[in-house]
């Protein structure tokens, strides 16, 4: 919710509870929470899996847009 705040417009950040939704979590191979995937045009283009500081996903979100 902060880097959502912090990249304004050029991200859109949403969050999928895959308790509810275990349907999206097997299509996308979900086996560890936190999952984190950027999408571009539709597609995945970069995953990272487990916690991490604040500035390494600011910095892994900007060199994947």
């Amino acid at each position: 919710e902060e880097i959502a705040g912090s990249l304004g417009s050029k991200v859109k950040i949403v969050k999928l509870n895959v308790d509810e939704n275990p349907q999206t979590a097997q299509k996308y191979g979900i086996m560890s929470i936190p999952t984190l995937m950027i999408f571009k045009n539709g597609t995945m283009a970069s995953r990272q899996v487990g916690a991490a500081p604040k500035q390494k996903l600011e910095q892994w979100i900007t060199s994947a847009v």
